[in-house]
């Protein structure tokens, strides 16, 4: 399926999951669960990661999360306090050279600036305010 295509459905779906009344947002936990990216906003295009490159995130008791970043693995810190908020912070990773078209630094970069969450069955969105910058699945 073309990204773009792809992109547009997600958004109307998650668009259209707003209200109060919906089901139960958050039907998998954010904790203990490994989420792998499949949709990543790059300069408001949505479009999938390249397949040679694997993006993972993973939220801990301890208010930390970490996760593969293609080459690289990262770490974090986060806040988790209110129903559907969130903030990663002190964000750093291995410093292995993943190529000059990896998005590890970028992937990084974006999660600096997440600000709200969603999770409905096995999927998890990230939020800058109202813009979705990434869907992660998961297959547990």
């Amino acid at each position: 399926m073309d990204s773009k295509v792809y992109a547009l459905l997600v958004c109307m779906l998650v668009l259209g999951c707003n209200t109060s009344t919906d089901i139960d947002m958050q039907t998998r936990p954010l904790l203990n669960t490994e989420w792998t990216l499949a949709l990543f906003n790059i300069d408001g295009y949505y479009t999938t990661p390249p397949e040679n490159q694997k993006f993972t995130i993973q939220f801990h008791n301890d208010s930390t999360c970490s996760g593969q970043n293609n080459c690289n693995t990262w770490f974090a810190e986060y806040d988790h306090k209110g129903p559907d908020s969130l903030t990663i912070y002190k964000t750093a990773s291995t410093e292995i050279y993943c190529g000059k078209n990896s998005w590890d630094q970028t992937f990084l970069k974006l999660l600096r600036t997440t600000t709200t969450y969603k999770t409905h069955l096995n999927t998890l969105w990230l939020y800058q305010g109202k813009t979705l910058f990434f869907e992660f699945k998961s297959d547990e």
